[in-house]
């Protein structure tokens, strides 16, 4: 379904982000995380490669304006604190580049 709904939106003219926010957050809802290793060394496994194919997706279909922060409270709202993280620094990065870029301009 976000399939016909991103073609739908592309064919009305629409940017992409509410689509490509619903995905993720459908995406994370049904993904389980992974562990790998044992005891206090374990750790999830799963949640890189989450993040890592919504950041992907995000760059391919220009989910430029959709905020990470959202996703990253959708997943610590299902209790995936790791995977959280490792979003919401996408978020950051980004807007460490954007005010990097302003203050070179002077703005």
């Amino acid at each position: 379904m976000h399939l016909l709904a991103l073609r739908i939106s592309g064919y009305l003219g629409l940017k992409p982000d509410s689509v490509l926010k619903h995905w993720a957050c459908a995406k994370i809802l049904k993904s389980r995380p992974t562990t790998t290793g044992l005891g206090t060394d374990a750790e999830l496994s799963g949640d890189d490669e989450i993040c890592r194919m919504i950041v992907e997706k995000f760059d391919e279909l220009g989910g430029a304006d959709v905020s990470y922060a959202e996703i990253a409270r959708k997943a610590w709202e299902v209790g995936r604190g790791g995977l959280a993280t490792k979003v919401r620094g996408f978020d950051l990065r980004i807007s460490g580049l954007v005010e990097q870029k302003s203050t070179a301009f002077g703005s």
